[in-house]
């Protein structure tokens, strides 16, 4: 099933690496922002129109939760495209995405061999989660997190191979303090964990103890304690810590503490499960781990012992608390992938169980291109422009790939990763435009332009406490170019987006505009004189 990629084939993966980029930018930005997206653009904006890069607030108020590097990220993007859109939101995650690949594709290259370095990074390129769901709401702060953590944990391992501790704690640490100043405490978890772990692993406890790794421990220190510094000119710095809405408190929401014991058992179970079902199509090669002679190939290169090694001693925190999300996991997606398709270039793997999986691939191969025929009987798809003509190609494409996969059968992992990636190009085409129309997101953005038209350049507030629908919030932000600030004065002439069960009965209001989010009444209103 896998030969080594000559040169003169290496086009092949460059055109299957194009495939892909195409995959991941088409129509990235005709859906609106939904889920966690709009808080982080709308977090953005505010600091843009603030003037204040460094005090992340939302609804005027100031934010504690997560500390300001992902909105530079973000503010990137607004800057770069010349616009607040949302292709501009997603951007640069998308990028985070494609460079955790090519890491992946350096790592595999540089310490296996080429062919591996290739199929490692395609293989994590196409794991379900990433390229249907995750690479898709990509304007959430995960991806570009993840590379930053995958990153340093690359860099534990090509420094101390080459016993260069300076560059291995400078390095590591520079990356941990941005890891802190975009998602808070977990990159201290991570940087601890990983460190005190490759050091005992080698049995070298004493350089726990070198001058470097106080020198690595005070670029971390400078770094996080100049932002902290610079904040403290507008505000407390503390508060990210000690504030009942801060980084602290949102990291022990997850924790087994704060979750029920059998909760916590039935995530014991559950956990696994979830990980070879957002890991596949790479979680199949856990089949090949049934014999015993691919158990023991993992052991034989350093590092495949290294990523092995690395995800049992983090993978814990997040095996033991109930409110794991997937996209907190993405920094282990290359290493495990790394360790399971492994076996799968090793000559003494089971061809019995190559032979399974051959016909599983073929399996999902087809079951693509019947679904590409189906798609102009799906009633619901029937709005879409060109269908037919997207059926017909797809089913082209897909019968193409099929072919190439039962008439080279060295190319059968390769023309199996293009057939996922093409699936994605019919997701782009079918999917995203129906989001762009019917979802949640699309309705929060047809409720902001109809609140602008009424309010015009009035600034509008936001009524005592903060909304749900930030969908909204960033659109009418973005559209009147105004922080919409919390406010309780009730203060008559002057637009509120409230929430009706929030006025008192007595207090007179005209209603403006009404609206129901996840079963809430809500209205825009001008409290009487």
């Amino acid at each position: 099933m896998i030969q080594e990629i000559s040169k003169k084939d290496k086009w092949i993966p460059i055109l299957v690496f194009f495939l892909l980029l195409v995959a991941v930018f088409l129509n990235l930005g005709i859906y609106p922002l939904y889920l966690e997206e709009p808080r982080r653009a709308l977090i953005s904006l505010e600091m843009l129109y603030n003037d204040n890069l460094w005090v992340p607030t939302e609804f005027g108020v100031y934010y504690y939760k997560k500390p300001p590097f992902y909105n530079w990220v973000i503010i990137a993007g607004y800057k770069l495209f010349n616009d607040n859109s949302e292709f501009a939101v997603r951007f640069f995650s998308v990028v985070s995405y494609l460079l955790m690949g090519v890491a992946t594709f350096w790592a595999g290259r540089k310490y296996v061999h080429l062919t591996f370095g290739i199929y490692a990074a395609f293989l994590f390129f196409i794991c379900s989660d990433l390229l249907f769901y995750f690479t898709i709401t990509s304007g959430e702060i995960d991806l570009f997190y993840s590379l930053i953590v995958y990153l340093s944990f690359l860099t534990i391992f090509h420094f101390y191979r080459q016993s260069n501790f300076w560059m291995l704690f400078q390095v590591s640490y520079f990356l941990t303090a941005i890891g802190v100043l975009t998602k808070g405490l977990p990159s201290i978890v991570f940087q601890g964990i990983s460190i005190i772990t490759v050091f005992l692993y080698h049995k070298n406890f004493k350089g726990l103890f070198k001058l470097s790794h106080f020198a690595g421990i005070f670029t971390f220190i400078i770094i996080v304690g100049g932002y902290a510094l610079i904040y403290s000119q507008y505000n407390d710095p503390s508060l990210f810590i000690f504030s009942r809405d801060s980084i602290v408190s949102q990291s022990m929401e997850r924790t087994p503490f704060e979750n029920g014991f059998f909760k916590v058992i039935l995530h014991l179970f559950e956990f696994p499960l979830e990980l070879l079902k957002i890991l596949a199509p790479g979680s199949l090669f856990i089949l090949l781990f049934f014999t015993k002679k691919a158990r023991k190939s993992i052991l034989q290169n350093d590092y495949i012992r290294f990523c092995l090694v690395l995800i049992v001693a983090n993978i814990w925190v997040y095996w033991i608390s109930p409110g794991t999300a997937s996209r907190y996991l993405y920094m282990f997606f290359p290493l495990m992938i790394t360790v399971v398709a492994y076996p799968l270039f090793v000559e003494e793997t089971s061809n019995k169980i190559k032979s399974i999986l051959k016909y599983i691939f073929m399996g999902v191969m087809i079951l693509f291109f019947i679904t590409s025929i189906a798609l102009p009987f799906i009633s619901r798809l029937q709005n879409i422009p060109n269908l037919v003509v997207i059926s017909v190609l797809g089913a082209l494409c897909f019968a193409g790939v099929l072919y190439w996969f039962i008439k080279w059968p060295k190319w059968q992992l390769m023309s199996f990763i293009t057939a996922f990636i093409l699936m994605r190009v019919l997701f782009d085409l079918i999917i995203l435009p129906i989001r762009a129309t019917e979802e949640l997101g699309a309705q929060e953005k047809a409720i902001a332009e109809e609140i602008h038209e009424i309010t015009a350049d009035a600034p509008i507030y936001i009524y005592k406490e903060e909304v749900a629908f930030r969908s909204a919030i960033f659109y009418l932000e973005r559209d009147t170019q105004k922080v919409l600030k919390l406010d309780s004065a009730s203060s008559p002439n002057q637009f509120y987006l409230a929430n009706f069960k929030l006025i008192a009965k007595d207090q007179p209001y005209e209603t403006y505009y009404q609206f129901n989010h996840k079963g809430i009444d809500f209205g825009l209103i001008k409290f009487n004189p």
